[in-house]
């Protein structure tokens, strides 16, 4: 019976709408924006305050912040995040426009956005805590980088 579940979410979900799939995306891109967002804030006013998502020393915004992993190449990964978001949703924008060769590089960008995501969550494995506003971030690119795939597709 849990199976049928599964198979009919996986039905919808293939039978979704374009117009539907890239309201989705557009969505979760704006949300994944301002969470990043936020977390460069949070990167830059460590130093005044700890943020409202430290829970424990394994769950700790603070904790993933001001370790080793929260800058590449001394550019915390946030913005690296924010500039991601950006043009993702750059990208929808071409394709609420009608451009399919966009698609492509929908796939591509998805494709590195999860690539990094991978990068990421070895660094919170290293680091030995996990960032739950970092986690957000995780879920809502895999889920764009599936729904990209649905997307991708389509004709």
């Amino acid at each position: 019976m849990q199976d049928d579940k599964y198979f009919n979410l996986i039905f919808f979900l293939l039978r979704m709408q374009r117009k539907t799939l890239l309201l989705i995306m557009t969505f979760l891109g704006l949300l994944g924006l301002l969470s990043s967002l936020y977390l460069v804030q949070h990167h830059y006013a460590l130093a005044q305050h700890s943020g409202f998502c430290d829970f424990s020393e394994t769950v700790s915004c603070s904790l993933v912040n001001q370790s080793a992993y929260a800058e590449l190449f001394h550019v915390p990964v946030a913005l690296y995040g924010v500039l991601w978001f950006l043009i993702f949703l750059t990208i929808v924008c071409l394709l609420w426009k009608k451009k399919y060769p966009a698609k492509r590089a929908l796939f591509f960008w998805s494709s590195t956005g999860v690539l990094f995501v991978f990068y990421l969550f070895y660094a919170e494995w290293q680091v030995g805590a996990i960032c739950p506003w970092c986690t957000l971030v995780h879920i809502i690119v895999l889920l764009l980088f599936s729904l990209t795939l649905l997307l991708y597709r389509r004709k």
